[in-house]
């Protein structure tokens, strides 16, 4: 998986299936810290999810390439919103909206909606 970070709060996810892990970033560095790693592993989880979707439905699923990014609420500290904006350019446009319902139900989401506000959005080319 590569992982690119935008900024401290923002990083680009694609090729999911490499399953080492290589981190790039802008100026300065940023690091994949414990809370960066929580929102990925809901990338990683939506992904899953996705890739079911796209080989029943005749969609390049390695094609996806996910922007994650999210902010936080204060006392106490939490995570405020995460918002993640997949591209998908071999999906269909008739199937992008069913690929954004689906996205919304990995595990991970289906396990933090009431605590944490998941904005989901899927862009075809």
């Amino acid at each position: 998986m590569k992982i690119h970070f935008l900024e401290a709060h923002r990083f680009v996810v694609t090729d999911f299936d490499d399953y080492d892990i290589h981190v790039s970033g802008e100026k300065p560095v940023y690091e994949l810290t414990a809370l960066a790693m929580f929102v990925l592993s809901i990338a990683r989880c939506t992904f899953a999810v996705l890739w079911v979707y796209g080989e029943r439905s005749d969609a390049d699923p390695d094609s996806i390439e996910m922007t994650m990014s999210w902010d936080f609420d204060h006392e106490p500290t939490r995570y405020k919103q995460i918002v993640m904006d997949i591209y998908w350019p071999d999906l269909p446009e008739k199937k992008r909206k069913v690929a954004q319902r689906m996205a919304s139900h990995c595990t991970i989401h289906n396990s933090i909606h009431d605590c944490v506000d998941i904005v989901t959005k899927v862009r075809v080319a």
